[in-house]
């Protein structure tokens, strides 16, 4: 597999997959917004966007490769690939179309 550059964005998705204060103030404020209570949907609204402008295929395959990658200085997961046929496609044909890509120029 193709080593995605991970920088910040393994932070933010690190942050939010765990279960943090951050984390659960994220889906509060995602389930007060929805219910249309929210007190802070500018924020809301503004965080949207900013992910929306972000190439959300890339951020999934960094996301797999960070799952499936089993480099030793890495803390082990205890996955077992067999149940995530979807992630290990995705991964290799988005690493795959990488390849193409850089072929082409």
């Amino acid at each position: 597999m193709k080593t995605p550059s991970l920088g910040l964005d393994y932070g933010g998705l690190s942050e939010l997959a765990h279960p943090t204060l951050s984390a659960a103030e994220n889906s509060a404020s995602l389930i007060t917004f929805r219910r249309g209570i929210s007190h802070e949907a500018g924020s809301v609204t503004s965080a949207m966007s900013d992910f929306e402008g972000k190439d959300v295929p890339e951020l999934l395959y960094r996301f797999g490769w960070l799952i499936l990658d089993r480099r030793a200085d890495f803390i082990p997961l205890s996955v077992n690939e067999q149940n995530m046929p979807a992630l290990l496609k995705y991964v290799s044909d988005y690493s795959a179309s990488l390849h193409t890509d850089q072929e082409r120029g």
